[in-house]
């Protein structure tokens, strides 16, 4: 008897926390969390996990100040037990994260009225 853990293994594969609140105008919180377990008692079993993140921040902002902030957290767990004979497990992960700030300067009084 072949049991297929593949379908129970990717509904974990949702993200149990995805978040992206900013907190301020300047400020950018990401936070991406995928917990992924499972466990096969028998011969022959496939478990199959997969988590996939990804985090793009992109933040621009005209004029002085303090610095922009841009944190992000990343993390996948994943955990799996087989007992028998002839099982096989895989687990993959995947994070991308890009951030980019552009500052440009402030424009003045003289900027918009030149004469």
């Amino acid at each position: 008897m072949r049991t297929n853990i593949c379908a129970f293994g990717l509904i974990l594969t949702a993200t149990l926390g995805v978040a992206s609140v900013p907190a301020h105008a300047d400020e950018q919180v990401n936070t991406q969390i995928t917990n992924q377990s499972a466990g096969a008692v028998g011969d022959g079993n496939t478990i199959y996990q997969q988590s996939d993140q990804l985090s793009i921040q992109q933040m621009k902002k005209r004029g002085g100040g303090d610095s922009v902030r841009q944190d992000n957290l990343q993390r996948t767990d994943q955990g799996a037990a087989a007992v028998g004979r002839g099982n096989y497990i895989d687990q993959r992960s995947s994070v991308v994260n890009v951030q980019q700030h552009q500052q440009k300067p402030a424009r003045s009084y003289y900027d918009y009225y030149r004469r």
